[in-house]
C-alpha cells in the first residue's frame, strides 16, 4: 500500500513540480492505516489480528486494545506529519520523515508491556481439552 502511495504521489510530484504531493503522501498513508483499524473495529472485527495471523497470540481484549491504540497512533502520525511539511523547512521535513521508523519503533516497543500483561493472563487460563 506505501509503494503504491509512493509511485502515485511520486509521480504527481514529478508531474507538477510540486512538493507538496510527496509530503501530503505519509498523511494519506497513515490515514488509510488507522481508517482500516477503526472501520473494521466499527464493524466487530479484529482487522489486527487478521494483519498479524498468527504472529501473536493475545486475547481478543488485548488485540482491541492494541487496534484501537495503534488506530490512534496512525492518526497522530498523520497529524505531526501535517504540522511539520506546513511548518518547517524541506529539510527539517526530510529529517523528520527520516526519523518515523525510529518513532514507530519506540512506539511499537512501548506496548509490550501490554502485549506481555496479556500474554501471561492468556497463559494461566486453562486450556480446554482437545
Amino acid at each position: 500500500i506505501a509503494g503504491g502511495a509512493a509511485l502515485v504521489f511520486g509521480t504527481l510530484t514529478l508531474i507538477f513540480h510540486d512538493t507538496r504531493f510527496i509530503k501530503m503522501k505519509p498523511t494519506v498513508v497513515y490515514l488509510g492505516f488507522a481508517a482500516f483499524l477503526l472501520i473494521g473495529m466499527l464493524k466487530g472485527r479484529n482487522p489486527l489480528r487478521a494483519l498479524m495471523g498468527d504472529a501473536i497470540h493475545l486475547p481478543d481484549e488485548a488485540m482491541r486494545i492494541l487496534t484501537r491504540r495503534y488506530a490512534l497512533f496512525f492518526l497522530f502520525l498523520a497529524g505531526l506529519n501535517e504540522f511539520v511539511w506546513r511548518t518547517q523547512s524541506d529539510t527539517t521535513w526530510g529529517w523528520f520523515k527520516a526519523s518515523i521508523i525510529v518513532i514507530i519503533l519506540v512506539f511499537a516497543l512501548a506496548q509490550t508491556p501490554l502485549m506481555l500483561k496479556y500474554a501471561k493472563l492468556d497463559e494461566a487460563q486453562p486450556k480446554p481439552p482437545e
